[in-house]
């Protein structure tokens, strides 16, 4: 006989197993299943898997190549754990929550994840500039205690910004600077960002001249930095 696992889940599933229970004790009111067949007997997994690929081809849900899907039922725990270890949930958690025996079997997501972290570092390798418009120099073969190295393998999950991103550690709690970005020295960006740095100069140009023909000394200054930070990093990341 087969052991029990609980598995933790979310309000909304809980209420769609409800509702599934109520029709399911309207048509087979003496069956402990959610999806029982027309005996009342369990949904046999090929039959399981055979509606989900039906729905596949009615739907046109196809793969990375523009194939329909093939789906299986097994696929949805590993997209499960794989999206849990890339969600930086600890292996051991990950482990009770499929109901592994031992940590080798949960050792394949952390494989996966390693994977995942790979492609993600050759994205975030684009051209990055800091906001004194400085090039950040991110070699993939840089030693391990190389700073910004380590802040992407330990924060990859750390805070975005609309504009950029912040590279201070999560761990170092909130940002002091909260406003203040581009004074910011944990702060960087890339090419992705340029078109809302454009925007953000033309912005600040047009508040710079009223501020100049108001005579708003304290805005003048304020913009001139901002406007003197977004010209230095529109022109390294153009440059």
């Amino acid at each position: 006989m087969k052991k029990g696992h609980i598995v933790p889940i979310s309000k909304e599933v809980a209420l769609l197993i409800k509702v599934r229970e109520d029709k399911v004790s309207e048509e087979f009111p003496d069956s402990e299943y959610l999806f029982p067949r027309k005996d009342g007997s369990p949904l046999k997994q090929e039959t399981f898997r055979g509606e989900l690929n039906k729905l596949a081809y009615e739907q046109n849900i196809v793969d990375k190549s523009g194939d329909i899907y093939r789906f299986h039922a097994h696929a949805f725990r590993h997209t499960v754990g794989t999206r849990m270890i890339n969600n930086g949930v600890p292996q051991h958690i990950v482990q009770k929550f499929l109901g592994h025996e031992s940590p080798e079997m949960t050792s394949r997501y952390a494989h996966i994840f390693d994977e995942t972290l790979k492609n993600e570092f050759t994205k975030f390798q684009e051209k990055l500039v800091t906001n004194n418009g400085d090039v950040l120099n991110l070699d993939d073969d840089s030693e391990v205690d190389d700073v910004e190295l380590q802040w992407f393998k330990k924060n990859i999950n750390a805070q975005v910004l609309p504009n950029g991103y912040c590279r201070l550690p999560v761990i170092a709690g909130g940002c002091p600077h909260a406003n203040a970005c581009l004074d910011c020295t944990h702060f960087c960006t890339s090419k992705q960002f340029l078109p809302q740095h454009e925007e953000q100069l033309e912005r600040t140009e047009e508040l710079l001249t009223i501020a100049k023909d108001k005579q708003w000394q304290r805005q003048i200054e304020t913009n001139s930095r901002v406007k003197e930070r977004l010209e230095q990093i529109i022109g390294s990341l153009t440059g």
